[in-house]
């Protein structure tokens, strides 16, 4: 067994984006019972605790896991540019798993590390996930690009499968 196929387990995400319905539905039985959704309502807790002088911009909680993790990012790219692409994904996919990274670049690199690795399928499921934060408006960026290589990697995975086949 790869190192890489050893790892796998931590590579899968964690973080997935409600929809719409789904946060609405959420936020509706929080109103009903705020004990019934105890991750909205201690983010709830947390932003009424917090103390902002008037005319202070309060930093959403985006804001300061962008912080945290675009340092990551930079770590990750500069493994790259010294050819430690094992490296860069584990720190990629650390980011995709503890946060909702804002910015396309964040699910390109690990996708195209993927990709040149043969793993086509876990490719797949970073360009998934951008669409999906895409389509949720977490940032502004267009689907297209990651539907064309979804479609690039459905192909190329299924030529695998015929050749093995």
């Amino acid at each position: 067994m790869s190192k890489r196929a050893a790892r796998k387990d931590r590579w899968i995400p964690r973080n997935t984006t409600w929809s719409t319905e789904e946060l609405v539905r959420r936020l509706n039985r929080w109103h009903e019972d705020p004990s019934s959704e105890p991750e909205i309502e201690a983010w709830y807790q947390d932003e009424q605790r917090m103390d902002v002088p008037p005319g202070s911009h309060r930093l959403c909680q985006w804001e300061r896991e962008h912080d945290e993790y675009y340092p990551m990012y930079v770590r990750a790219r500069l493994c790259e540019r010294e050819d430690a692409s094992d490296e860069a994904l584990e720190i990629y996919m650390a980011i995709l798993n503890r946060y909702i990274p804002r910015g396309t670049a964040y699910y390109e690199r690990p996708a195209i590390i993927l990709k040149r690795a043969g793993e086509y399928d876990d490719a797949i499921r970073i360009c998934d996930m951008a669409i999906r934060a895409i389509l949720a408006r977490l940032f502004n960026a267009d689907t297209e690009p990651f539907e064309k290589r979804k479609a690039r990697l459905e192909r190329k995975r299924a030529s695998g499968k015929d050749q093995n086949g």
